[in-house]
């Protein structure tokens, strides 16, 4: 993975990070997040980063995944599930207004 200046392909790469870097978010647009590497920062396509985070694992809300649907952000709150994260069972884009791949935050 390549740490940019920029939030493009054709910017400077400041470091190749190694696989399974680990890299602060600080933001993201368009498809680009901005991350600190140690006392580094700068620009990384938003396909090569997984979002993990330290919380306590959260209970299971279904005995099947693949059917958890929340209409609402309140729900997924409600149910112990939120913030919910890009591949997780229950998110989809419509509850992330942002598009950072983190819904109902």
């Amino acid at each position: 993975m390549n740490l940019r200046q920029s939030a493009t392909t054709t910017s400077r790469v400041i470091k190749q990070l190694p696989r399974g870097s680990m890299v602060t978010i600080q933001s993201c647009t368009g498809g680009w997040c901005r991350v600190d590497y140690g006392r580094l920062y700068g620009f990384v396509s938003q396909n090569f980063l997984q979002v993990i985070t330290s919380q306590a694992p959260r209970p299971v809300v279904s005995a099947s995944p693949s059917n958890v649907y929340y209409s609402r952000c309140a729900e997924a709150k409600a149910a112990g599930a939120a913030p919910l994260f890009r591949g997780q069972p229950g998110y989809r884009a419509g509850l992330d207004g942002d598009g950072d791949g983190i819904a109902c935050e």
